[in-house]
């Protein structure tokens, strides 16, 4: 798989058969947050979880297979900027450079279980957390316009999103998976912020997702 092809992060990505994919509710809140102190080494608030409910710019997608929650990505918005040099994926996108429009994107959490993990379900919440939440909040910046009948949405647009995420130093099976969706070290980013125990440190990464516009 090319970590930087754009006709690979556009390809539709769909889960296996049986998982699907859906935005998290108010009574999966228990089991998400129980994943999270299982699959991840951060202790998150129970705010922090709220804040993934009634903040319309923030989201957390689940992957669900036969009724059960067995994986998560969770994200924030953050305001359009062009922080990203010039990439791979980036120029083989299609359109101009300047006809693209560009969001910011942060993926706060992801985690699938041990055993539904190598089957592209964490690649499958990524694209599909970034694609709802540019979408919903693309939306919600527009002014409202009555559906006109001769409207047909382009259906071969597509949206370049700046995604960055915080990985663990330590974390090379996390850090391999990020390279191959497009994302890159930032060097002299590391970030405090997160604490992962004594001695631990973390890089940001960040690439550009280039995903349907909703």
């Amino acid at each position: 798989m090319s970590p930087t092809c754009c006709e690979d992060i556009v390809r539709p990505t769909s889960p296996p058969e049986g998982v699907d994919l859906r935005v998290m509710k108010a009574s999966d809140l228990p089991h998400v947050r129980t994943l999270h102190r299982n699959l991840l080494p951060v202790s998150y608030p129970a705010a922090f979880f709220v804040q993934l409910l009634i903040n319309p710019r923030q989201l957390c997608l689940v992957a669900i297979d036969r009724g059960t929650i067995i994986g998560f990505a969770s994200a924030a918005m953050g305001p359009s900027q062009d922080t990203l040099a010039d990439t791979h994926a980036e120029r083989e996108c299609s359109e101009p450079r300047s006809e693209i429009p560009r969001s910011q994107l942060t993926l706060l959490t992801l985690g699938v279980l041990p055993a539904y993990q190598r089957r592209g379900i964490g690649r499958c919440l990524v694209h599909g957390v970034v694609q709802r939440l540019e979408a919903s909040c693309a939306a919600a910046a527009q002014p409202y316009h009555p559906a006109s009948s001769d409207h047909v949405p382009d259906q071969d647009n597509k949206i370049a999103v700046l995604v960055q995420v915080q990985v663990a130093q330590s974390n090379s099976a996390g850090k391999c998976f990020y390279t191959h969706l497009g994302m890159m070290d930032q060097p002299g980013r590391d970030d405090t912020r997160l604490c992962l125990g004594p001695g631990s440190r973390t890089n940001v990464m960040a690439g550009v997702l280039c995903v349907r516009a909703g």
